[in-house]
């Protein structure tokens, strides 16, 4: 919560010194969502430079919400396999 509190902190003493309110409020969202996803970027681009295939699909299906092209056909091929044994 330290990265919060340092924010808000911050943006109460802007507003106070009398910073117009919908600017300190831009700036600090700004600040925590760089301050939030600097750290999963960068291990981001460390993955896709190594090559890294298994975090690069966890991190697709986590923020995308969806499968690769391969755990699709995996599981469709699942899917098919049971209903051919319902028959």
């Amino acid at each position: 919560m330290r990265v919060r509190d340092e924010a808000l902190e911050a943006a109460r003493k802007r507003i106070a010194a009398g910073h117009n309110v919908d600017d300190v409020m831009k700036q600090m969202v700004h600040v925590l969502t760089q301050r939030i996803l600097h750290q999963p970027t960068e291990r981001l681009r460390e993955a896709a430079a190594d090559s890294d295939e298994q975090f690069l699909q966890v991190a697709a299906e986590l923020f995308l919400g969806r499968a690769s092209a391969d755990s699709k056909d995996d599981e469709d091929s699942q899917n098919n396999n049971a209903a051919r044994a319902r028959r």
